[in-house]
């Protein structure tokens, strides 16, 4: 180990920032050509018409890969810092018990501490409770241990997602009866396609409106709901916050001056 226990740790945080500023690069590089086109197409009722933006370009590939070890820099950044004081604790370089300890659920937790948590000092064991690293706890935790756990067996994928300004306005007909818009635009992956809304054939449809399209992490909850950026940023945060209160709590009971 170097001077300072908690390097490692330190370090897997700041080589993930390394890859998230170059992911936001690559996003800007990537839209900055405005790799997409509004279409209209026949809904296959022959009744209606779907308005749709067309993506012209997939998402690299290798996206998948950059973010993928973000992910797995930051879960292993938590184990590093946990380790270290169990380590600092019993001076044993072959301990098997010293990783964070994430569980399914609060209930589960305390069982789970006991187990692969157990050499860790009690003082930091009581601080690792505090960041409820479980289901219905702390969201963020969960959300990237659960996703490291899927980056095991495969890849993070994404999704395209739109947000909209403009207004919208139906002449010819009711809006409620003939014009509907898509709440929220979801993204047909085979066709590379966000439809937005559906129009009766023959209704006027004008409008004005501004699409903006960006990218979000394929999860559970997280889809849509952000963009991979912003749900990647939260993630180095909130590993920062924690890696940083263990430290300081080994310095307060002497593990580290």
């Amino acid at each position: 180990m170097t001077d300072d226990p908690f390097y490692s740790a330190k370090l897997r945080i700041e080589r993930a920032e390394e890859h998230l500023n170059d992911f936001e690069s690559k996003i800007d590089s990537f839209f900055a050509e405005n790799p997409y086109t509004r279409g209209v197409d026949l809904d296959p009722d022959g009744i209606h018409e779907i308005y749709k933006v067309r993506l012209t370009k997939r998402f690299p590939y290798r996206w998948r890969l950059l973010v993928t070890e973000i992910i797995e820099h930051l879960r292993a950044s938590l184990d590093h810092a946990t380790w270290a004081t169990a380590y600092l604790a019993t001076k044993n370089p072959n301990l098997e018990f010293g990783v964070f300890p994430f569980s399914n659920s609060a209930a589960n937790f305390e069982n789970r501490m006991r187990g692969v948590s157990k050499d860790v000092p009690t003082e930091i064991q009581a601080i690792l409770r505090t960041f409820q690293p479980y289901k219905g706890g702390n969201d963020d935790l969960y959300a990237l241990n659960d996703l490291c756990n899927l980056s095991k067996h495969a890849l993070v994928a994404f999704v395209a997602c739109t947000t909209h300004t403009g207004e919208i306005s139906s002449a010819g007909g009711e809006w409620d009866r003939e014009i509907g818009y898509y709440r929220p635009p979801v993204w047909d992956r085979v066709k590379n396609e966000i439809p937005y809304a559906r129009v009766k054939r023959g209704a006027r449809f004008d409008h004005q409106i501004k699409l903006t399209v960006y990218v979000s992490l394929d999860y559970r909850e997280l889809t849509s709901a952000e963009s991979a950026p912003a749900i990647l940023d939260a993630f180095l945060r909130e590993a920062q916050r924690v890696v940083l209160a263990i430290e300081a709590e080994s310095r307060r009971i002497g593990l580290i001056t």
